[in-house]
């Protein structure tokens, strides 16, 4: 269950950081301080990355109270993978270097979650 957890974190704060770059490749910095927080506080992407990204750290949070920080952090490198896959399918290229840290991260991780 605690497995599952740390995904359900690692997939939270993938979604919030695809929402939080889908607002900055539209936003405008070159407005004025007081637009720009008009602006973040009537964006969805952006409240809606907030708001996710808030709750991975909340699910996070219970998931180190309750397993090893060894064995749970990997799981969050699962967020590079997603969003190396979402880069691919969406916007980037994917390279065999990017590719070569793919199966690395997941070697890592299942050697961690095996000790």
């Amino acid at each position: 269950m605690l497995y599952i957890l740390a995904l359900l974190s690692a997939f939270l704060n993938w979604v919030a950081q695809i929402l939080w770059k889908i607002w900055l490749d539209k936003f405008d910095f070159k407005s004025s301080f007081f637009t720009i927080i008009l602006n973040l506080i009537k964006n969805l992407y952006f409240l809606s990355g907030c708001f996710l990204y808030f709750l991975s750290i909340i699910v996070w949070f219970f998931v180190i109270s309750k397993l090893d920080v060894s064995k749970a952090y990997p799981f969050l490198a699962l967020s590079y993978i997603i969003i190396i896959i979402w880069w691919y399918l969406i916007w980037e290229s994917v390279n065999v270097y990017k590719l070569l840290w793919i199966a690395f991260i997941i070697i890592g991780i299942i050697f961690i979650s095996k000790s």
